[in-house]
């Protein structure tokens, strides 16, 4: 126990030396490199540049008249109408069982799949060979 405290009574003693001296090699630089102070009414010039640019936005006007005109009212829409496709599950994350409805696309039920023994028989595939293809 005797060990226990030595030991960590040192790596107190450790800890407290470093960050004296990180204060004092931070200490050294200057503080006040990070943080600027402005007299009040003093402006550079890029800040007046956008005053400026701002204010000339503030005296454009928008008129109502472009919409009232022939040539607003001759365009057309040539947008095209989407049909409402079906959606998927409600809850997507439920776990899946046989009263679960895929939306209105029946094709894809698990219901109306065909037995498998009814496919086509393809042949042995023991008898399938890759060197009979050239690759």
């Amino acid at each position: 126990m005797k060990g226990f405290l030595k030991t960590t009574f040192t790596l107190i003693l450790l800890a407290v030396i470093a960050l004296g001296v990180n204060e004092l090699i931070l200490a050294q630089e200057d503080p006040g490199s990070l943080v600027s102070e402005r007299e009040a009414g003093v402006t550079s010039s890029t800040e007046r540049e956008i005053l400026s640019l701002l204010l000339e936005l503030r005296s454009i006007s928008l008129s109502s008249d472009i919409f009232q005109s022939a040539v607003f009212r001759s365009l057309r829409d040539f947008g095209v109408t989407l049909a409402p496709q079906p959606v998927g599950r409600d809850n997507p994350f439920a776990p899946i069982d046989e009263n679960t409805n895929a939306g209105d696309n029946d094709a894809d039920s698990i219901d109306n799949i065909e037995d498998p023994d009814s496919f086509e028989d393809f042949g042995d595939l023991d008898d399938f060979d890759l060197d009979d293809f050239d690759l």
